[in-house]
């Protein structure tokens, strides 16, 4: 696969000369391979590796993301939470030693401070919902500081639930069939 890639990109130079990956997408393709390594595919050697520095790269001091790469005015709360959900699952593959103590980590402790500092559980942001219980199901928290996440944004699901169980897109981009969508 490296090779291939190294290939087309060598006969179409130009072609990713101002290409900048976006991380709702990225998270996506980390959350595809997560599922696929626990069902035993094996990723391409340094794919974790890759997606863990792509992650930590982008991530500012007080533990935010962008949507855009090196791009401060695209932060944004859902991209916060795909970024530690995703620095949770590297480290899945990449921090084998077993330890009493957790690692040190001051990126996923800044951005685990971030998420509880800004969390917010009165949200109808579908894709908030989604990336905050990435984060959960890829830590293993039940809390986030002092917010039981899951308590929380279920209360509020619920109780923005249309009469014929639905749901309004509340997203970015939710248009056209955005009831599909935000209820699929």
């Amino acid at each position: 696969l490296a090779k291939e890639r190294t290939a087309a990109n060598t006969a179409r130079p130009g072609l990713r000369k101002n290409w900048n990956p976006d991380g709702s997408n990225t998270q996506y393709g980390v959350l595809g391979a997560w599922a696929l390594a626990d069902y035993g595919l094996p990723m391409p050697p340094g794919y974790w590796q890759a997606q863990d520095a792509y992650w930590r790269r982008d991530e500012t001091p007080e533990g935010a993301f962008p949507y855009r790469a090196k791009d401060p005015k695209s932060l944004s709360d859902t991209m916060a939470a795909a970024g530690l959900a995703t620095l949770f699952i590297t480290q899945e593959f990449l921090d084998s030693e077993p330890r009493l103590i957790p690692r040190n980590d001051k990126q996923m402790e800044n951005a685990l401070a971030y998420i509880a500092e800004t969390f917010n559980g009165k949200s109808t942001n579908q894709y908030y919902h989604y990336a905050v219980e990435r984060v959960g199901l890829a830590s293993g928290l039940k809390f986030l500081g002092t917010h039981d996440w899951y308590r929380e944004l279920a209360e509020t699901l619920v109780k923005s639930q249309n009469p014929d169980g639905s749901w309004n897109p509340a997203f970015y981009h939710a248009q056209g069939d955005g009831i599909t969508i935000a209820t699929s």
